[in-house]
């Protein structure tokens, strides 16, 4: 399915020496980006509707990998031959289960805000793996029947929402009262036992 909404992105991909802080502007993609990451010989970015492999050094684009087109990758985490990448097609969140080598979508899960509240842009905005467990933040109250307020957790090999849950207060297009909410989150990381990340807080008035 071909789903096409306005994305905005923020960052340029950018090339600096680590010895001299020289810039490298030969061969480097000149695209915004969501996120990218750095597997071998390969850098994975995902950029407006499409998500791209690009060889290294030279940065020259793979265009024979398919990858994922038509929806927005805003994050994606790589583990052995598979990428689990998350984001958004407008209206739902979604999980695609990428081969790494082929470009190749394997499954395909789609959740939505089945809140009731007006939850149009159900979107998934962080991803974390450990195990089969693969943890997401993003905007929605609920998913797929299940409360699930910005956080959840989904096992990678059936694309089930998992028991897990917790409460954090995240905006959402349709909070309109006056309360403190964030905004955004940072990557999140595994330490411990435990999911850390920061937060950008945002007053609603």
């Amino acid at each position: 399915m071909d789903y096409t909404c306005p994305i905005t992105t923020a960052t340029v991909f950018k090339l600096y020496s680590a010895s001299t802080g020289a810039t490298y502007g030969n061969g480097a993609p000149s695209v915004n980006i969501e996120s990218f990451g750095i597997d071998s010989n390969y850098i994975y970015i995902s950029t407006n509707n499409s998500f791209r492999r690009y060889s290294l050094p030279g940065v020259q684009w793979q265009t024979t990998w398919p990858g994922v087109t038509g929806h927005s990758v805003q994050d994606f985490v790589i583990s052995g031959d598979r990428i689990y990448a998350v984001g958004t097609n407008c209206t739902r969140a979604f999980l695609d289960v990428i081969n790494k080598y082929t470009g190749a979508v394997l499954q395909s899960y789609v959740y939505e805000d089945t809140s009731g509240n007006g939850a149009s842009y159900t979107r998934f905005e962080r991803a974390l793996l450990t195990g089969n467990r693969l943890y997401v933040q993003g905007r929605f109250k609920y998913l797929n029947g299940k409360q699930r307020k910005s956080f959840a957790c989904i096992n990678i090999n059936t694309g089930e929402l998992t028991d897990w849950h917790t409460d954090f207060p995240i905006i959402t297009q349709y909070t309109t009262y006056s309360s403190v909410t964030f905004s955004s989150t940072s990557p999140l990381k595994l330490y411990d036992g435990k999911i850390w990340f920061g937060a950008t807080k945002q007053v609603l008035s």
